[in-house]
């Protein structure tokens, strides 16, 4: 008796690649700030090592690669699947001075090629919250608070898995 081993299809991993990430794996930066500081409009975002998880769990780590190339004012990442390659593209941070902005720039494509399969791409339309922000930590104050009330806004379990 002989079985064939079956090639997953990129098509049939779409569901289990675009499910959200648990809160806890969310973090959140300001997108914008009130006039006094005081408040931030909350930008949820998860960690590439996350992703990169994600891949390796319902890809395999065999079979997704990535290349990246630096241009002059950021970087292109080009994400292979299962022999489908999609890319994008990471801005260097504003601030020159900025040893990590190869890197940020980087991760930022990388997460980008990722949403082009639906991997995180929820996340652009999590709903917007205004939180408070502590200027002199640069911030929010309560970030896994803030977290959980806009994944309760959106309707999403807080341990989606």
């Amino acid at each position: 008796m002989t079985t064939e081993a079956t090639i997953p299809c990129l098509h049939d991993l779409q569901a289990a690649l675009s499910r959200p990430f648990p809160s806890e794996a969310i973090e959140v930066k300001p997108g914008a700030l009130t006039k006094d500081r005081s408040r931030g409009l909350a930008l949820a975002y998860g960690d590439p090592r996350k992703y990169m998880e994600r891949l390796d769990e319902v890809i395999g780590p065999a079979d997704w690669s990535v290349a990246y190339s630096i241009l002059p004012h950021g970087v292109v990442c080009r994400l292979t699947i299962l022999g489908i390659t999609k890319e994008d593209v990471g801005d260097y941070p504003t601030d020159a001075g900025d040893p990590n902005r190869l890197t940020t720039a980087a991760m930022q494509a990388f997460k980008r090629a990722c949403a082009l399969y639906g991997l995180g791409r929820y996340l652009y339309d999590l709903p917007q919250v205004w939180a408070d922000y502590d200027e002199a930590k640069r911030a929010f104050k309560d970030p896994r608070g803030i977290v959980h009330k806009i994944y309760f806004l959106a309707g999403l379990a807080a341990d989606s898995r």
